[in-house]
């Protein structure tokens, strides 16, 4: 069985050679063979990235009532501070981290539990086309409870920016419902984008709402310190872990009664950070068009015995978006014999189960390396 997910088909899309170097290059150990590699140093923009999903998952998992929410439950950022990339993280980021958490529990969550019920979180699925297996893991999956309806919700962190547009052809999105209906028997309503938006950074500032504020000291027995969102005369910027109205305090809960303080004052601050697109839906014609295509591709793959099916995207070697994180392992010879022993590589981790198990069956059917160019 050959197996695919939206991470490797879109490595695919950006350059070949990137893919290969993702999960088809091979390493022999024994008897067993363990498929591709990643930067030994995940970037941070990942780091970050999977923290905040990790404390989502765990947020959106707990089965804490609303109220006990409402009184600050850590399971969610206890959780987070205790992954490894939490460490890569500098101060702001890990503020940033706990604010966006806080926040979506704080705005969202609560109008989703009122709405939705939950069907499963990160659930792992698959399904399978001509010999192909497709291998997908939603955020959430919802039920409307007035309707029955079930909704697909994702998250995405987003910088500077937000579109609606972007995802109407966005491949997750697509891919991953008609993954949840070939799975559950049932039609999948549609999907949604949340969006969490991590502000932006000037002369090495990071500038956010639920991470700095500015605050006017006060004076004993006259006046009480003064608190404002934006920028004013007279006012210092301060870090929100500091906020302290009624009782000081510090970190989360800091930051989660400086999110509840502005909910009551400037509402459409903390709306404007979770913007959620318009509905999604599953274009079927085109995934009918995209499986046709994409199953021969894998199966080409498949049968790959020497670098043939992988041509490299020179444009993608350093692109706008920056550099390729295969770019030493492409193009520097001593790297290229053997990426792991340079230290820059290590093998990938498997995240699907279906990649672990097939992976256990079909070890050491075949290894071949890419030579340097």
């Amino acid at each position: 069985m050959l197996l695919v997910d939206r991470t490797r088909i879109e490595a695919d899309w950006t350059c070949p050679r990137k893919r290969y170097w993702l999960t088809e290059y091979q390493i022999s150990q024994g008897n067993r063979t363990k498929r591709g590699i990643v930067p030994a140093n995940t970037p941070k923009p990942l780091a970050f990235g999977i923290v905040v999903h990790e404390g989502l998952e765990k947020l959106t998992s707990c089965h804490l009532t609303l109220e006990e929410r409402k009184l600050g439950a850590r399971p969610p950022l206890d959780h987070m501070a205790s992954l490894p990339e939490w460490k890569m993280l500098d101060q702001d980021q890990q503020w940033l981290a706990q604010a966006l958490v806080i926040g979506f529990g704080e705005e969202v969550w609560p109008q989703w539990v009122t709405q939705y019920e939950k069907v499963s979180i990160e659930q792992e699925l698959e399904f399978e086309h001509e010999g192909v297996m497709y291998m997908c893991r939603p955020d959430i999956l919802l039920r409307e409870r007035k309707t029955g309806d079930l909704w697909y919700p994702d998250f995405k962190t987003f910088g500077a920016g937000w579109s609606n547009r972007k995802w109407a052809y966005a491949l997750q999105q697509h891919l991953t419902i008609l993954a949840c209906e070939k799975a559950t028997g049932e039609k999948i309503t549609g999907s949604w984008i949340q969006g969490l938006a991590k502000g932006t950074r000037r002369d090495s500032k990071m500038y956010h709402p639920l991470v700095y504020g500015w605050r006017k000291h006060g004076s004993p027995g006259l006046y009480t310190t003064a608190y404002a969102p934006k920028r004013r005369p007279g006012f210092e910027r301060f870090p929100v872990v500091e906020y302290d109205v009624d009782q000081p305090t510090s970190g989360a809960e800091a930051i989660r009664g400086w999110i509840r303080m502005l909910r009551k004052r400037h509402p459409e601050i903390v709306s404007n950070l979770f913007p959620r697109t318009q509905p999604i839906f599953l274009k079927r014609e085109m995934m009918d068009e995209f499986l046709t295509q994409r199953t021969k591709r894998e199966k080409e793959i498949g049968n790959a015995v020497d670098m043939t099916p992988f041509p490299q995207t020179f444009s993608a070697c350093e692109s706008t978006y920056g550099t390729c994180p295969y770019l030493e392992a492409c193009w520097v010879p001593t790297v290229n014999r053997d990426p792991i022993k340079s230290g820059l590589y290590v093998q990938r981790t498997p995240h699907h189960e279906a990649e672990r198990t097939v992976l256990r069956v079909n070890a050491g059917k075949y290894n071949f390396k890419v030579v340097a160019e």
